[in-house]
Parts: structure tokens; C-alpha cells; sequence
């Protein structure tokens, strides 16, 4: 499980250092092409995507200061069972 955390933790590092730089090679380095992310301002019943080739230089210029945290507390496999 201490993959995925490093995994997370290295995506979350990049965002803080594209807030210093307002460049977004470092957080698209962690994207796939295929990669689909979610603005944490969305509400729940639609929340706003962006993809792999969204202008995040674009968007990390309208920020003065921001850091994005992570909170993992626990990850686990859950097998969960539908009665029908």
C-alpha cells in the first residue's frame, strides 16, 4: 500500500511546485494521456473534469498561493457482497 500513497504524495508535491513555478509539465508528468481529474471546487452530482492536455500553466498563473494536501488515512481492499 506504500505505493500508491508515494504515488499520490509525488502528484500532490508536483501541483505545490507548479504553484511556485506556474509551469504544469511537473504535474503533467504524473498523467497518463488517458488521465481524467476532477477540480476539488466541483460539486458532487457534476463535477468539472480536465484531461491530460488541459492549460494547467493557464491555470496555475491565477493562483498567488495555494498548496494542495492529501490526507490518506487508510487504504484497503474491501470485498463487498449484493444480496439480491
Amino acid at each position: 500500500m506504500n505505493g500508491i500513497q508515494e504515488v499520490l504524495n509525488d502528484y500532490f508535491k508536483a501541483w505545490n511546485k507548479g504553484f511556485v513555478s506556474k509551469n504544469g509539465d511537473g504535474i503533467r508528468a504524473h498523467m497518463s494521456e488517458k488521465f481524467v481529474g476532477y477540480w476539488a471546487h466541483s460539486s458532487i452530482e457534476k463535477p468539472d473534469p480536465y484531461y491530460y492536455d488541459y492549460d494547467l500553466s493557464n491555470v496555475l498563473s491565477r493562483w498567488i498561493m495555494r498548496k494542495k494536501r492529501l490526507n490518506l488515512f487508510r487504504l484497503r481492499n474491501e470485498k463487498t457482497e449484493w444480496n439480491a
